[in-house]
């Protein structure tokens, strides 16, 4: 039943698992509202209070914004199921939402509408993968969802910075990848890398106070960089992935390299 209603009448969604609804998006929905008319009533249901937005939260805002006594509303009644299904329609199929919306809409049926996963997979017809993913989205650190909210990281990324636990190392990867642009894989090797360096470091200041309380002279360990055979610290090297092709013309550049110089010295 379609049916003009008071807007004081109205209640909003019980709960809203939309983000944020911005400013300007309301006013240029109220100024295409004025000017056309409103296209398709809003979904809601009797309450013992009055009437409780399903679906059309954003239009009734939009009559709120410029002054507006009624509006024109399709009045249903609904189970507490596909209440919750209408509203998160409304909001999942959005040509705008970002990966923290759709985790906060999983975390909110599964956290508090108390869905098994397996539900939440055959409600919302998405991959269980697809499910897990924006659960672990909705676990991550605040710094994390608000890059992906602004679309400067992708979903793998957020991953492997998700799996660095402490704050300020993950803030400095993060600053990274937002900066050079990267990959899930990038991030992982940056991770390992830095793990690694700091492992040798501290190896190597374990071997040297233990050498130098023995009376024994310390030397740095070295190591000759593979593109230009300048003698390095190991601390200072770092892992590149390279596929066999690439390995291939390098090494064929680096042992032409040599020949050129008089040398010819296996690598």
């Amino acid at each position: 039943m379609t049916k003009r209603l008071k807007m004081a009448e109205i209640q909003p969604p019980g709960i809203d698992i939309r983000e944020e609804i911005g400013d300007n998006a309301i006013m240029e929905l109220a100024e295409s509202i004025k000017a056309v008319g409103l296209l398709q009533p809003i979904l809601v249901r009797k309450t013992e209070t009055g009437y409780e937005i399903i679906a059309g939260h954003r239009r009734f805002l939009a009559h709120q914004s410029f002054g507006a006594e009624t509006i024109e509303c399709k009045i249903v009644s609904m189970g507490a199921d596909d209440t919750i299904l209408a509203r998160v329609h409304e909001n999942l199929f959005r040509e705008d939402i970002t990966p923290v919306d759709e985790a906060n809409i999983v975390g909110y049926l599964h956290y508090e509408c108390k869905w098994e996963l397996g539900k939440i997979e055959t409600k919302l017809r998405k991959a269980r993968a697809w499910i897990q993913t924006r659960i672990d989205i909705f676990h991550m650190p605040e710094e994390l969802k608000e890059a992906l909210r602004k679309r400067e990281i992708k979903i793998n990324v957020a991953n492997e910075l998700a799996k660095e636990q402490e704050p300020e190392k993950r803030k400095y990867f993060l600053e990274n990848a937002i900066l050079h642009g990267a990959t899930g894989r990038q991030v992982m090797n940056w991770i390992l890398d830095f793990k690694k360096e700091t492992m040798a470091g501290e190896a190597h200041m374990a071997s040297r106070i233990l050498a130098e309380s023995q009376g024994f002279e310390t030397k740095p360990l070295d190591c000759e960089c593979y593109l230009c055979s300048t003698e390095t610290n190991v601390i200072n090297t770092i892992a590149v992935n390279l596929c066999k092709s690439c390995w291939a013309d390098i090494y064929k550049e680096k042992k032409q390299a040599r020949e050129r110089a008089g040398t010819t010295q296996p690598s």
